[in-house]
């Protein structure tokens, strides 16, 4: 019984560190661009979920663009993947 809340214990710790990491510091501060480079980024590491909302977060700054074709083959793509995921 004390290795699980131990075990509980570290997992919560290991949470809450990693949890300010990079895609949060981009997500809340990043510029445009550095979120655009953080969603691809996001994308190709098969995190669906996390580069939706920085997608979600660009896309009004890149419309009319020619990267926004891309992004929009990459919003459909991960939302198809986490709906097979889910």
């Amino acid at each position: 019984m004390q290795k699980i809340k131990n075990l509980a214990c570290l997992f919560t710790l290991s949470l809450l560190l990693f949890s300010c990491g990079e895609y949060q510091k981009v997500l809340n501060k990043g510029t445009t661009a550095e979120q655009y480079k953080m969603a691809v980024k996001m994308y190709e590491s098969q995190k669906y979920g996390k580069a939706l909302r920085l997608f979600e977060k660009i896309t009004p700054a890149y419309r009319g663009k020619p990267q926004m074709e891309r992004i929009q083959f990459m919003v459909a793509q991960s939302n198809f993947n986490e709906k097979i995921i889910r």
